[in-house]
């Protein structure tokens, strides 16, 4: 009864799996089942095993059959590029750090805007200087200078740059005579500029006038410098000496503007008289005078003659070549002058103007003299 009841006590053991002890087949011995901490132990060296890599696994075996074990073991680990916490350059800042950054980046932009503000508003204080400096009567002159100078100034720089495009477009000029003007006579540079795409009009001479005295008149006024006078195309610019020293005569005896030298012109066209070197014979004066309220009378051409018609009138006097300029034309004496010279206006040259002249001098210069007076 003993011996059945410790047989099915054994196939009853035998049966219980998650029993303490198991009863062995042979003799009946007790097996001690594994602890729980066993079996944490046992799965912990399974994972390790498992994590192990092969180079470690063959230098386990490697170690198992050799007498020299050093009894070290590579494991594996994970590598981490940013710091331990997984977090990038400013994780690793500590909250004073960062706020000491931000103050930082801050200054620095304030500085940089500052500066780039100060750069601006220098450079347009400047700029306003430099327009509060500016020349009033021309901005191409330097600030300070006196009108007079600036005046100068202004009318060489126009001359220089009128020049340059006339020389830029000599060809479209007809008569090499009308460069030549520009080049002689500086006051001319801007009539001949705007020759080419000049209109042949004329305009009415609207300065005051008065009586007893010559306006002093010259041929390339634009107010009537580009009509055609004298054939060939030619303006009367270059061509008109005789009719402009009718119309100054004419206004400084009757004292009125209404005959401008492009009238004149065009009665020296119209009776014939346009014609000659001079492009004007002394029949403009001598036959039309009358037509004009006036009275011409020739006369000698001596320094007496001369000095003697100009207590009554104004003397036309023709000027040979290369005395008064290089080209003969027609000039005006106006007035014998207390010192023993006289007045000339030449309407082809402002050099001969400008200076008052021995009456022996304007003589032997001239071929004939016209002394005209109020009819």
């Amino acid at each position: 009864m003993q011996n059945d009841s410790m047989m099915r006590d054994g196939r009853g053991d035998a049966r219980r799996d998650g029993g303490r002890d198991v009863r062995g087949r042979a003799g009946g011995q007790r097996r001690r089942q594994p602890t729980s901490r066993s079996l944490q132990q046992q799965r912990q060296r399974r994972r390790q095993r498992e994590s192990v890599p092969q180079f470690e696994s063959d230098a386990r075996g490697r170690r198992q059959g050799s007498r020299h074990d050093t009894g070290y073991r590579v494991s594996r680990r994970q590598i981490r590029f940013n710091d331990r916490s997984g977090r990038g350059f400013l994780g690793r800042l500590e909250p004073a750090q960062l706020v000491m950054m931000a103050i930082g980046i801050i200054i620095l932009f304030l500085l940089i805007f500052g500066i780039s503000s100060c750069v601006r508003g220098c450079t347009a204080q400047k700029a306003s200087e430099a327009e509060k400096q500016t020349n009033p009567v021309d901005s191409r002159v330097a600030y300070g200078a006196s009108e007079d100078i600036t005046n100068a100034l202004a009318s060489r720089l126009d001359e220089d740059e009128d020049l340059s495009w006339i020389a830029k477009h000599a060809d479209e000029y007809s008569d090499d005579r009308i460069i030549q003007l520009a080049l002689r006579e500086s006051a001319a540079v801007s009539f001949v500029r705007g020759l080419p795409d000049a209109k042949a009009t004329s305009a009415a001479y609207e300065d005051a006038v008065t009586q007893g005295t010559c306006p002093v008149l010259y041929d390339w006024d634009t107010r009537w410098g580009y009509v055609e006078y004298g054939g060939d195309g030619l303006p009367l610019g270059l061509t008109g000496s005789g009719p402009t020293c009718l119309s100054i005569v004419y206004m400084g005896i009757t004292g009125n503007s209404d005959k401008t030298p492009a009238d004149m012109a065009q009665l020296a066209t119209d009776s014939g008289c346009a014609t000659g070197d001079l492009f004007c014979t002394g029949d403009l004066f001598s036959g039309q005078a009358s037509g004009l309220g006036l009275s011409c009378v020739q006369t000698g051409v001596t320094s007496d003659e001369l000095l003697s018609a100009l207590q009554t009138g104004f003397v036309i006097a023709q000027a040979n070549a290369g005395t008064l300029t290089s080209d003969a034309h027609w000039v005006v004496v106006t007035t014998a002058n207390d010192d023993g010279s006289v007045s000339v206006i030449d309407p082809t040259s402002t050099e001969v103007t400008s200076h008052e002249w021995d009456p022996g001098t304007i003589a032997s210069s001239c071929a004939a003299f016209y002394c005209l007076s109020a009819a």
